[in-house]
């Protein structure tokens, strides 16, 4: 029908939206695909039930893109239940159908804080990727990979370090079996697995098991920033941050360093052509760097390296205080210490005062102590 058409074009217009990062107009046409569908579902529900489905997951996306939460769980729900009622009626059809608004559903749970009921429907959808798998060998063996991952990420989250681990190292041990037969298009799968067991080992003290795990997932990084630097650089700039945080771990500072200065390197790239997505996580790495530096005794680096931190975090928090004037604080306190090594006194005051008055200003509570934290 003429309405179908229009629909289907809807959503293929809210994806290409969310994928240029014109989210309004990718919800708009997302709430619009999912009216037109709801209607023609309750009209030829046989048709058009599996498209609605689709539209509503489709919408809770775009509505949690946006931060509205509760929407988005609204949408998430009423998808589940229609693909429920489908796979109940056609379980071979529709199982896929349930599992793929079960996994928007659990994400939108856990964007809302609803870690616990989270959790739920991702053991779920792992359940009904095993059934399929079992049923059809290799037909979705990429999908519960996936799904494994999902959860392993959600138990990580939640604490549950050892059911994580065996989630982790499943999805591991399929990725493995799929880069071994078709390595393009599941090796970032692999890496991104292989960096989620990384923080696992490294929270549950493991550290050498830790950095062989991120040394791995660096690599594939490597190869697949040569091929798409566009796609798959700020995945090696993550895992780079996180092989820094393992270095230290081992006592490697050396190499350590390396690693986060590499790491800006790349981030300040980022930032440099497209600011709005990249200079969040620049002035963070930033801030790190320069007390890496000052550890390893650096001083003229570190000031440099603590003065751009401090001017990133400015620019942030003039926007968006309510998200990074904690950090500018933070950033402030090292660049005044930092300042002080130096001798430059006057200027560590002058700093000193700017944080003074930004803390009073936000209400932003003193630091607990001057001991280093664990990052």
């Amino acid at each position: 029908s003429c309405t179908g058409d229009l629909a289907g074009a809807l959503e293929v217009l809210a994806a290409c939206g969310a994928s240029v990062g014109r989210r309004t107009e990718a919800l708009e046409a997302a709430e619009e695909a999912a009216a037109l569908y709801r209607g023609l579902a309750r009209r030829t529900p046989a048709l058009y039930s599996p498209k609605a489905a689709h539209a509503l997951g489709t919408l809770a996306r775009r509505l949690s893109d946006a931060g509205r939460h509760r929407e988005a769980l609204a949408a998430a729900e009423e998808a589940v239940d229609l693909a429920r009622a489908l796979a109940h009626s056609a379980p071979d059809t529709h199982l896929p159908d349930l599992a793929d608004t079960l996994t928007v559903q659990a994400a939108c749970l856990r964007d809302g804080g609803s870690l616990n009921r989270a959790l739920a429907a991702s053991r779920e959808v792992v359940s009904i990727r095993r059934t399929l798998v079992s049923s059809s060998p290799g037909t979705d063996t990429p999908a519960l990979a996936e799904s494994l991952y999902v959860l392993a990420v959600y138990l990580y989250t939640a604490g549950q370090l050892q059911e994580s681990f065996v989630m982790a190292w499943e999805a591991i041990d399929i990725y493995r079996r799929l880069v071994r037969t078709n390595p393009a298009p599941h090796t970032a799968d692999l890496a991104r697995v292989l960096n989620i067991l990384t923080l696992n080992l490294s929270r549950a003290g493991r550290a050498h098991e830790a950095l062989a795990a991120v040394q791995e997932a660096v690599t594939f990084y490597r190869s697949l920033a040569q091929v798409d630097p566009a796609a798959y650089r700020p995945d090696l700039a993550a895992c780079l941050h996180n092989l820094a945080t393992c270095l230290g771990d081992v006592g490697d500072r050396s190499a350590a360093l390396a690693a986060i200065r590499e790491t800006a390197e790349i981030r300040r790239e980022l930032a440099a052509r497209d600011p709005a997505t990249h200079a969040p996580a620049l002035a963070p790495c930033l801030h790190r760097l320069a007390k890496r530096l000052a550890e390893a005794g650096h001083r003229g680096e570190a000031l440099q390296t603590a003065r751009e931190a401090v001017a990133a975090y400015r620019s942030l928090a003039r926007r968006r205080p309510e998200d990074f004037s904690r950090g500018l604080a933070g950033a402030l306190r090292t660049y005044a210490s930092v300042l002080e090594w130096a001798g430059r006194e006057a200027d560590a005051a002058r700093i000193r005062r700017e944080l003074e008055a930004a803390t009073e200003q936000r209400a932003l509570p003193p630091p607990l102590s001057s001991t280093p934290q664990r990052e």
